[in-house]
Order: structure tokens, then sequence, then C-alpha cells
């Protein structure tokens, strides 16, 4: 009778871990998928042209010479516009809302980016059509930097002190500009002075000067400086403190879960350097801040934007895949330890049926 009620229990117990490693699995390929949406980048090209733009298009750069349109950067130039037969070719550009900046001789004229428009929705994405990687507009690099221009120099004038990070470092890095497809400046600046009687002054001066916006998110622990009221183009000021691991090694850590903590090494003392001819800061090592950010190899080169994560930032192919790898590793790992349980359970009901089971 023991040994019956033995094998029954044996048999559902079986049934039973099957149907929750099958429900398990099919969870984790659920998590592994929604991970590969939302963590792993999406394809970011853009959706194919109508007809009459491609063919508008193929027509403007080969057969027009009275004008130039250079996709990368929104802008068009035009060098002639008497007996102009290009013109009506043109207007597809203004419908479709392709040029950001128009020069006509020696006048510029912005057409992306003001105090009154909102911010650029057009970000940095590959063009199909012309096998190019479409920048972010000129014109909202240039308010980009014009912000990060007045509010170092703020920071400065106050000695607080501030570096650049993420992409702005890695734009600085490779030739001391702005990475032309990054949308974006981010910023450190020491936690001592996020508070109210440092900050108010700052903020109180270039908003009433260059009439910029400020707002406080993530709890309080990023401030957005952004170009006007109507305008959202804007720059990110993380602020960042010095704390200590079990070891009581120092490391410059700040609140933001994408963020590695860098050991102070790494960032201090800061160097005085130009960034879009402004003087500002970088962090003393700024190639092995970056490699421990990114992953050394990953931020070195430049980016064709075929592939972006949920903030919009281009990231490389191959990081996309080594991050659909680690979620197949995980989904692996899962199985590993049901099949590892169920094959424990399994020996020690059979050393309990054997037990049991009387001599003859």
């Amino acid at each position: 009778m023991k040994t019956r009620i033995l094998l029954l229990s044996f048999i559902i117990s079986i049934f039973y871990f099957t149907h929750n490693l099958w429900t398990a699995v099919e969870l984790e390929e659920r998590r592994a998928k929604k991970r590969a949406q939302i963590e792993e980048g999406r394809r970011s090209e853009t959706p194919p042209l109508m007809n009459e733009t491609m063919r508008a298009l193929i027509e403007i750069n080969r057969n027009c010479t009275e004008h130039f349109y250079d996709t990368p950067e929104w802008t068009l130039q035009i060098f002639q516009e008497k007996d102009d037969k290009c013109a009506e070719k043109r207007k597809i550009l203004f419908k479709e809302n392709l040029v950001k900046t128009l020069i006509r001789g020696r006048d510029y004229e912005n057409l992306g980016c003001r105090n009154d428009t909102p911010k650029c929705a057009e970000k940095a994405h590959y063009n199909q059509y012309n096998k190019v990687r479409v920048n972010t507009p000129p014109c909202c690099r240039a308010k980009i930097i014009e912000m990060f221009k007045h509010t170092t120099k703020a920071l400065s004038r106050d000695n607080i002190t501030h570096f650049l990070q993420f992409g702005a470092l890695i734009g600085y890095y490779r030739n001391q500009h702005v990475v032309p497809y990054d949308s974006d400046i981010d910023l450190y600046m020491d936690k001592d002075y996020w508070i109210q009687s440092h900050l108010s002054p700052i903020i109180e001066n270039l908003r009433k000067t260059y009439g910029y916006r400020f707002e406080f998110h993530d709890g309080g622990m990023k401030m957005k400086v952004f170009y006007s009221h109507s305008n959202n183009n804007s720059i990110d000021i993380w602020p960042f403190e010095v704390v200590f691991d079990k070891q009581q090694r120092p490391f410059v850590k700040i609140p933001h879960g994408a963020a590695v903590s860098q050991p102070m090494a790494n960032i201090f003392p800061l160097r005085a350097v130009q960034f879009e001819g402004i003087w500002t800061f970088v962090p003393r090592k700024p190639k092995e801040v970056l490699d421990l950010q990114y992953g050394e190899g990953y931020w070195e080169k430049e980016l064709d934007c075929k592939y972006f994560n949920t903030d919009g930032h281009c990231i490389p192919q191959s990081l996309n895949r080594m991050r659909a790898d680690v979620a197949d590793d995980h989904v692996i790992a899962y199985l590993l330890g049901f099949l590892l349980l169920f094959l424990i359970l399994m020996i020690l009901l059979f050393v309990l049926i054997i037990k049991c089971v009387p001599n003859k």
C-alpha cells in the first residue's frame, strides 16, 4: 500500500513539475521578447518614402546644379535663383519638412529651431533610400550647445565642480564636438551644491538672461535645462557624490540606474578642456570612464543609427546582439535550474521507493 502511495505521489510530482517547467518556459520567452523590444533597441530605419518624393530627390541632387541638398544635415543650399529650373522640384523638400537650414548665397535661415518652435521631433535615423545616417538637425544641436555654453560658464563662475559625461564625453574624446546624432548634453555636478540656496541664483540668472526653463525630474535627482517655454531642446544635469565600497575605495556615483559608478581616480583631478570651442571640464581619464560605462570597443566608432534604445539614442548593432544573447542566457539558466530541481526530487523519491519496497 505504501509503495502504491509513493508511486502515485511520484507520478503527481512529475506532472506538477512538468507543468511548472512548461509555464516557466513560456513566461521567460515572453519576458525575453519584451526585453528584446524595450531594452535591446529597435530598428530605426526610416519608412519608405513616397514615390513622388523619391523621384524628386533623385532629380534634386543628380540633375539640378542650382542647389545642393545635404541629407545628413537637413540643409538646402541654393546657388542660383534666377532661371531656376529646379524650384518646383524643391517644393517636395519643404512639403515633407526635410529642410531645417536654408542657405541662399550668404543668407542663412533657420527653419527648424527657434524660441517659439517645439523641440525637434526628428531624431537621428538611418535613411534607407540614400543609404546614409541622418543626424540630429544642426539647428537643434546649435541650441543645445548654446545652452551648454551659458550653463558651464555659470557653474564655473561660482566654482561649482562639474564635467561632461555620457554622449557628450564621447564627443569630446573623438573630436571635441557634439556627437552629430546625439540629442542632448549630459553634465555631472557636485551634489553638495544640489540645494536651493546654491542653485536658485544660477537658475534665476539664466532664466532672466536667456529665457531658459528649468525642471527637476526623477524625484529631484536630475535637472533639465530647456531652451524656452515652447522649445524643449535640453541639457541634463546629474548630481554626483563620492561613495565608498566595502574595501573603502572611493567611487563617483549618481542616482541613475544606467550609470556605472566610476573609481575616483578615473574622474579626479578634472581636466580643463575646450568642447565645441567652449571651456569646460572632463574626467581625468575619459577613455577609462567610457570603457567602464559602455564596454571597451562599443563607443569608439560612429554609428549608422540603424538601432536605438528607448531613450532615442543610437546603439551599435553588436551591442543589440549581445543583449539578445544575454536574454537567451537567462532563459537557459532558468530552465537548467528547474531541471536540476526536478532531477533532485526524482532521485529522492526513487530512494524512498527502494527503501519502502520489502525485501523478498
